[in-house]
């Protein structure tokens, strides 16, 4: 579904153009999209072309460049229907109608998720006379090399040398922090709905009944693909979570279903309320820490970037929401920044600062950045004077947020930024904590003086929603006294075993101990500095790696990972700047070696 938002500024053109070289193919799109904008009518020959232009992207045979370039044409096609002042509503139904004729998803798909982003378009669009496909193009394509407009500013950092790290205590004298993430909460899965489904997301209790004797009917707790966390699963990942001592929850986020096509705020908030109050009545008195995700607003990805907006496309009523249902734990200055743009921060015992950061606002998926890209709600510039404070008052910061700061998808001089401002603290942050991928993984930050010492660690939260993996949570350990990461012990049971016992209490185990797998004394980042070129030598230790990552589900057993596979593990490591893979290409040379 992450590419089905480009529908709205592509496939107008994307449908008419005839397949031949380069520039025939940008010739005939512009004459195909005149044609299109005067008839209203898509051929069955369109609908061919289409699909082997799919073909060509997916094959890697549509150069970045092409690609860009049609993109930018199908952009400024959409931005003249606005110019033209055709009605919201006919440009809403023509692009119904493409999608549905196209057969991208169902009509019921295709209709909701343009239906919920109609109208940030229109604002954006409306609001930015200038506005230009170039734009619109750089950062939905980021990634395909489509650098027509270049997004570039910098956040003032405060001068000065990051502090030393503090040094570990007695690991006995060290507290617990449950870490949980991307719950994908859905209490409309239903047993035995059809696990296959034509939507994006299936096991819904309004989609067609699955054959149990044919293997096509959808488990009790999930399913491995295409599946959210039924509301069975969630209890039941709770109530086991709660058997543990720790004193914090760090909720690193995606509390909403992937039924995208249906997001409202009503929903959403709903969903989100009855997932927290469970986490509240189970964890009792605990204080639980939210990071925002891209799956909590609506529609999905929108971080609204502005004032006095609209209600309807505004993203105010989310930040009253977390507001609201955590205030017990809040400070005001943490609720004033909170409601300002999803970030704040807290300080829940002496020495010890969480700072929880919005990274959604720099998904490229987020439409608003093509609204404004620089510094969403002056966040960052938020971020380096409230890690200053803390580094003045020999505080350490544990960083909360959702996406973590090397995937590709966020903006890239956003990614820069927030990099330099972790290269300037590394001293006075312990660790991070993501989520989004789904997997279990760390992410290891370099100093940008010395390339092999790593500065900074990042642990991801991985997921109770299945997703190709087993449903799990972690357990963090943290020294007392530099608040480092002492361990983390990942809790998980087998899928199929516990859908074979219908709805039995699964067979929950712990499936690793970072510490006893990876053979480190500790989480820190001087430990590691050591650890990244053992493990790039260590072919096997990578192997398991890959295991851990879907926590041993069936399906990351049976598909295995080759030599290319264990390589790019290193790169999903070792990147945590979007576009720099110094780091990562010389862990690579250590693995060929090896």
């Amino acid at each position: 579904m992450k590419e089905f938002g480009v529908l709205s500024i592509l496939l107008l053109g994307m449908a008419c153009v005839s397949i031949t070289d380069g520039k025939d193919v940008l010739k005939t799109y512009k004459n195909s999209l005149q044609q299109f904008h005067e008839s209203r009518l898509i051929s069955e020959e369109h609908h061919q072309v289409l699909r082997e232009i799919q073909h060509m992207q997916y094959s890697g045979e549509l150069k970045d460049a092409l690609l860009c370039d049609l993109c930018v044409i199908g952009a400024d096609a959409l931005i003249l229907e606005w110019r033209l002042d055709m009605s919201l509503d006919a440009i809403e139904l023509e692009a119904i109608g493409v999608c549905t004729l196209l057969g991208i998803e169902t009509g019921e798909v295709c209709r909701g998720v343009i239906e919920r982003n109609i109208d940030i378009f229109d604002y954006i669009i409306r609001a930015n006379p200038d506005l230009k496909g170039e734009r619109i193009c750089s950062v939905i394509l980021q990634n395909d090399g489509c650098d027509k407009t270049v997004f570039e500013w910098t956040v003032d950092i405060p001068e000065g040398e990051t502090v030393p790290r503090k040094n570990l205590s007695n690991p006995e004298t060290s507290f617990n922090i449950l870490h949980i993430s991307d719950v994908h909460y859905n209490p409309l899965y239903k047993e035995g709905k059809l696990k296959d489904c034509d939507e994006p997301l299936c096991c819904q209790y309004d989609q067609p009944d699955g054959d149990p004797d044919a293997g096509t009917a959808c488990g009790y707790w999930s399913e491995y693909e295409k599946a959210d966390t039924s509301e069975a699963l969630t209890d039941e990942t709770i109530r086991k979570a709660a058997e543990f001592e720790f004193d914090y929850v760090y909720f690193t986020g995606d509390a909403v279903a992937h039924r995208v096509w249906e997001t409202s705020i009503e929903n959403n908030s709903e969903s989100m309320k009855s997932l927290f109050r469970k986490m509240k009545r189970a964890f009792k008195n605990i204080p639980i820490y939210p990071a925002l995700g891209n799956h909590e607003p609506s529609p999905l990805n929108e971080y609204s970037i502005g004032e006095d907006l609209d209600p309807k496309i505004s993203s105010k009523w989310l930040y009253r929401l977390i507001t609201t249902e955590f205030s017990q734990w809040l400070p005001k200055e943490a609720k004033r920044t909170l409601m300002r743009g999803g970030f704040y921060s807290v300080s829940p015992r002496e020495g010890l600062r969480i700072v929880v950061v919005n990274s959604n606002v720099a998904y490229i998926m987020n439409w608003w950045l093509i609204h404004d890209d620089v510094d969403p709600f002056g966040q960052l510039a938020w971020l380096a004077q409230t890690l200053k404070e803390a580094e003045d008052a020999n505080e350490v910061v544990h960083i909360l947020s959702h996406i973590p700061s090397g995937k590709a998808d966020l903006l890239q001089v956003w990614s820069r930024e927030y990099h330099r401002i972790i290269d300037r603290f590394s001293g006075t942050i312990g660790a991070q904590f993501n989520g989004h991928t789904h997997h279990d993984q760390f992410m290891v930050y370099y100093s940008s003086k010395n390339t092999s010492e790593v500065t900074s660690i990042a642990i991801n939260g991985a997921s109770v929603m299945p997703d190709r993996s087993n449903p799990s949570f972690k357990i963090l350990n943290v020294d007392e006294a530099s608040f480092d990461l002492l361990d983390t012990d990942e809790w998980t049971f087998n899928l199929t075993e516990a859908n074979q016992n219908g709805n039995q209490t699964p067979n929950w185990y712990k499936l690793y101990s970072f510490r006893e797998e990876y053979g480190v004394s500790s989480l820190s980042p001087p430990v590691f500095s050591e650890f990244m070129p053992k493990l790039a030598a260590n072919h096997s230790l990578l192997y398991n790696y890959h295991i851990l990552r879907y926590r041993n589900s069936d399906l990351a057993i049976d598909g295995g990972c080759d030599d290319s596979c264990k390589s790019n593990y290193l790169c999903e490591i070792a990147v945590s700047k979007v576009g720099d893979t110094t780091q990562c290409e010389e862990l690579q040379k250590i693995f060929d070696r090896s």
